[in-house]
């Protein structure tokens, strides 16, 4: 957390701020969004973030509803089987 907020500020912007103001998170959010990640392994290959600082900001966006957790997830296809 970068230790700053914004209570005083009646804006949206500034919201946004202390969401996604902390280091790691407008990448996470523009790989989500840009680069179609979408799973957790994704994003920590993809950026090289440790595993602890990804849960913790996957679990931020969560808790400000910001993203939401996947409860079920399909399971990853063998592109070599036949269908």
């Amino acid at each position: 957390m970068l230790g700053r907020t914004y209570d005083r500020e009646n804006c949206s912007a500034a919201r946004t701020l202390e969401i996604v103001g902390e280091r790691w998170s407008l990448l996470i959010i523009r790989n989500a969004m840009f680069a179609g990640s979408t799973r957790f392994t994704d994003f920590q290959r993809k950026l090289g973030i440790a595993p602890n600082i990804l849960s913790s900001r996957l679990d931020r966006f969560v808790e400000q509803a910001t993203t939401r957790h996947a409860s079920t997830c399909s399971p990853v296809r063998d592109s070599t089987s036949k269908a």
